[in-house]
């Protein structure tokens, strides 16, 4: 026990009491807002007294700097689901502002703070390290916030950073060059300084037990953290390695905290990981304005905490008093904690007075009066979907009202052309361009393709990617010098499982299949018709101009490409398997986190990277039964393979990690899948069966699904009920939508699931009923959900194949609906009531739809009347509702996109075609440049039809409505 006891010292038990008041709180948010609060009030007063200014800046840095050192050690590695910490981690964007607010702070108190240099070396530079780190390993960015707005956000705190050494002249601390070097590479790609693919699938957290030191944080692996020789980029090791200096700090924290009594020899293994890393620290190359003995310096104050022993190089002469300040402050900030968790408990006096009522029946639990069954009744309301909370506290519109301003345009961001360029540029106040002469092309490596996320790791590993075997099972990687079949991949032998079956890496490769050709952003008019209407149209013209390229951009139209893919293997089906259902075809696919696109028949399934142009091949998977439903997202494939005669079996795989498993899930063929979907944050797939039934599964563990009876509160069991035809997730993952149409009478009903989905909802003002038609009904091609944002209410948009089902989008909590319709007199541009596909923009302003002609239309402002409805493409033409076209937003390494993919089965070729779009919030119009030879279509004026006061008429109630009750009334 005394080998593992950490010597005490004054900052070590304020860690301590930190710990034991901060790890794992749901409210960090909140603390961190009132601090920020704390000293804007505070502010007021102290003008005009630069020591009392001073005083409450070191106790406001001091204090956020204890909180974000609790949250680095909360936050979950890569291989674990983050669901179960986003209630415990400060969000992104409270993160990002506080940065912000605190830059700003700095820069505007040059005359108080200009003799605080202390204050600025030290407790300035710790904060904004610590803060960065946690924007950087953050695991849940804003879903609205794209590549590039990040690297906005970022661009505005090197701004200020840049203010600051400005306003403040004269030598700096190696932490506060550390921390401007750290904006820079942020500004330029924000995934640049991710940890080393040795410590981020094996990072542990303060919520499991820190010690015994893990190991990863081995005096071995510590050494390859910075491997002799000077290689690597030295940010990311000197970040990668204060990492892990912190959490051997933090597991002599904990042991303390936890009360340990077991011996773990914490001393021991301490002292050895402090060794290993002052060692390591000889291997970095430091630019030449940074000083290798304060690099060591920080470092050993660092281990001074907990091991006094070690050295103390530090040249700071005037710190005592500033210290002694830290300590006050953090002493007041665990007072006041204290007090805020007994201010809560007793603030909430129905919570109080229900618990008191539960004990007082408890204790008369022995008496006649049955009175123990009102204890439930006491506790029932104050049940509350603490999981959905923690996420929506992740949004950007959580806590600000405000959008960030927009970058200038005269803001240049390097590194913005080519975010996979080889090693990071010295960071310094003379900066050189870096050499693009060692950049990886981007048809290597897609910047969007899983294990990018951290661009060291990615580089070094690239050269590795086509020397591992991956055809140890049925899954195999195409390689690029020879042509690929299904006929080439191996399959299991009989005495295989799934546990011997690892999922392969995935990686992309050239292919010589694929070939590119420029073509036009829309198909030019026939020959005689007027090419533009008269200048002084009506206002809703202007606004409904369809195709209209004059106000395109002026980049070049190589950026609307038609990549043509080679099929012939999924066409040239072997006559064994030439009959049955959906052999004559090629299905399509397009995942919804990521540039994947999937083609496939029932028997081979073939993913491709479609974000580098022309399309690179990762993996073709020959199925070992007949394939009925897949789907894909950055990290998993999901697929279900069997027949009516025999079993199903649901397999998911992991694309990222070899050594994980494949998952299987078998179940009955009846009743049938007709439809899948997997959560953007992977931690689901759901399918949707015949007879109105639901089933989720885990993608980490095989454990039984959650099964949900759409009907239950009809009858007991479904026999002839309608099968979920659709299921998808909205962009932010947070929210589930299913859909039934009923045999009888063709009402579309719609049905809700939100985070953490542990339960559904019917969505009645969402009860769309379009009339059957035997010859023309293809039923729900699409029910997608957008969340609401700020004063932006939640939408679900439903589209139909049918001859009168136009497209609706719904606001579900008013039943507000409004009927999506072109000009009808156009009818060479109508967008018609046959909708194949739809899809909302990542950010939410935007809605594509294809209709029945191939006809790509771009929908905008969609929470005002009249909606901006624009055509902006062609495509191929459907005779009926097909799984051989899709479309979707996908976002590309610089930019956002509409990508529409197809297969022909005739000629054996696949088709991707991308179309970039830009806006100033979000989803635009698209960027494309009028050249000659593309002539501008006819404008398109817009009309809508609303009902009277746009809403519908009211219903009965949902609990009175039996799913095949007729329609009161006529859509």
């Amino acid at each position: 026990m005394a080998s593992s006891a950490p010597v005490s010292s004054s900052m070590f038990m304020r860690l301590v009491s930190t710990w034991r008041l901060l790890a794992l709180r749901s409210d960090v948010d909140s603390i961190i807002l009132e601090l920020l609060g704390v000293f804007s009030l505070e502010k007021i007063y102290s003008e005009g007294d630069k020591d009392t200014y001073r005083q409450l800046l070191v106790t406001l840095l001091a204090q956020l700097n204890s909180i974000f050192y609790i949250q680095r050690l909360s936050l979950p590695s890569e291989n674990l689901q983050v669901g179960w910490y986003l209630g415990f981690i400060v969000s992104w964007e409270v993160t990002l502002r506080s940065i912000e607010y605190v830059l700003q702070t700095v820069i505007e108190g040059r005359e108080s703070l200009w003799e605080a240099q202390l204050l600025r070396d030290k407790y300035l530079a710790e904060f904004l390290l610590s803060a960065l780190r946690v924007l950087t390993l953050h695991p849940k960015t804003p879903a609205n916030q794209r590549a590039k707005d990040r690297r906005d956000r970022f661009a505005r705190i090197h701004t200020s950073m840049e203010q600051v050494f400005n306003t403040y002249p004269g030598n700096k601390s190696f932490l506060l060059k550390s921390a401007k070097d750290t904006t820079d590479a942020l500004r330029s790609d924000p995934e640049s300084l991710g940890l080393p693919s040795g410590l981020k699938y094996e990072m542990p957290n303060l919520a499991s037990e820190l010690y015994p030191l893990a190991e990863c944080f081995s005096s071995a692996r510590i050494s390859a953290l910075a491997p002799p020789g000077g290689f690597g980029s030295w940010l990311s090791q000197f970040l990668a390695l204060r990492d892990v200096s912190h959490f051997v700090v933090g597991a002599s924290v904990q042991y303390v905290v936890n009360r340990e009594i077991r011996d773990m020899h914490l001393q021991a293994s301490s002292s050895r990981a402090r060794n290993a890393i002052l060692h390591t620290l000889d291997n970095i190359q430091l630019p030449a304005y940074l000083s290798k003995v304060d690099l060591i310096a920080e470092f050993s104050e660092t281990f001074r905490i907990i091991l006094p022993g070690t050295p103390s190089l530090q040249r700071r002469s005037s710190g005592s008093q500033i210290d002694e300040s830290e300590m006050d402050a953090i002493d007041a900030f665990c007072s006041r904690l204290s007090e805020r968790q007994i201010v809560h408990r007793v603030s909430d006096r129905e919570v109080m007075h229900s618990m008191s009522e539960v004990t007082r029946n408890i204790a008369l639990l022995d008496d006649s009066s049955e009175q123990f069954r009102n204890i439930w009744g006491l506790l029932k309301p104050f049940e509350a979907t603490a999981d959905t909370i923690n996420v929506e506290r992740h949004l950007a519109t959580h806590y600000f009202q405000l959008a960030p301003p927009k970058v200038e345009a005269g803001v240049i961001h390097s590194s913005y052309s080519n975010v996979l360029s080889a090693g990071q540029p010295e960071f310094s106040s003379h900066r050189e361009s870096p050499d693009r002469s060692h950049s990886i092309s981007q048809s290597l490596v897609s910047p969007l393709s899983p294990g990018y996320r951290h661009v060291p790791d990615a580089l070094a590993l690239a050269p590795q990617m086509n020397s591992v075997d991956l055809l140890n099972t049925k899954e195999t990687i195409i390689q690029s010098e020879a042509p690929f079949s299904p006929d080439l991949v191996g399959s299991p032998g009989p005495s295989q499982t799934r546990f011997e079956q690892p999922a392969s890496v995935l990686s992309f490769d050239p292919v010589p299949i694929v070939r590119s050709r420029t073509v036009p952003v829309i198909a030019p008019p026939e020959k005689g018709k007027p090419k533009w209407r008269s200048p002084f149209g009506s206002r809703k013209e202007c606004v409904g101009t369809s195709g209209d390229t004059s106000s395109l951009s002026s980049s070049t139209l190589e950026s609307q490409r038609l990549d043509e893919i080679s099929l012939k293997p999924l066409a040239g089906v072997p006559k064994k398997n030439a009959k049955g259902k959906g052999v004559k075809s090629i299905n399509v696919y397009l995942s919804q986190n990521s540039t994947y696109a999937l083609f496939w028949n029932p028997f081979s399934i073939y993913i491709f990277d479609v974000g580098p142009s022309p399309p690179t091949i990762g993996r073709a998977i020959s199925t070992e039964s007949a394939c009925v439903l897949v789907a894909v997202t950055k990290v998993h494939l999901a697929y279900v393979i069997g027949t009516r005669d025999q079993k199903l079996t649901l397999r998911i795989v992991n694309l990222i990690q070899p050594s994980t498993p494949a998952i299987d899930y078998r179940m009955a063929s009846s009743p049938w899948c007709r439809s899948i979907a997997i959560c953007p944050k992977e931690n689901y797939v759901v399918i949707g069966f015949d007879n109105s039934l639901v089933r989720l599964y885990s993608t980490t563990n095989s454990e039984p699904p959650r099964e949900d009876r759409l009907h239950s509160r009809y009858h007991p069991e479904c026999k002839e009920c309608p099968p979920v035809d659709t299921l998808s997730f909205s962009n932010d993952g947070l929210n589930l939508l299913g859909t039934t149409r009923s045999h009888k009478t063709g009402i579309i009903q719609v049905y809700l699931w939100k985070f953490p989905f542990s339960s559904f909802d019917e969505v009645s003002s969402c009860r769309y009923q379009v009339p059957l038609h035997e010859s023309e009904d293809g039923g729900v091609s699409s029910a997608i959900f957008r969340s609401g944002s700020g004063d932006d209410e939640d939408l679900v948009c439903i589209t139909t194949w049918t001859q009168s089902g136009v497209p609706i989008l719904v606001q579900p909590q008013d039943g507000h609906r409004t009927d999506i319709r072109s000009e009808i007199s156009l009818r060479q541009n109508k967008l018609g009531s046959r909708i194949q596909c739809a899809a909302f923009s990542p950010t939410g302003t935007d809605l594509a739809l294809v209709n029945d002609k191939g006809d790509l239309y771009q929908i905008s402002s969609l929470n005002s009347s009249p909606m901006n409805i624009k055509k902006l493409a062609t495509s191929k033409e459907l005779t009926a509702k097909s799984e051989s076209f899709a479309m979707t937003f996908m976002t590309l390494p610089d930019e956002e996109a509409i990508v529409m993919a197809w297969a022909d089965f005739a000629k054996g070729m696949g088709y991707i075609k991308k179309l970039p779009t830009a806006s100033s919030s979000g989803m635009g119009s698209m960027i494309s440049p009028p050249t000659p030879g593309i002539t501008r279509a006819i404008p398109e004026t817009p009309h809508f039809e609303l009902h009277a006061e746009s809403k519908q008429p009211p219903q009965p109630p949902a609990e009175l409505v039996s799913p095949d009750t007729p329609s009161l009334f006529k859509v």
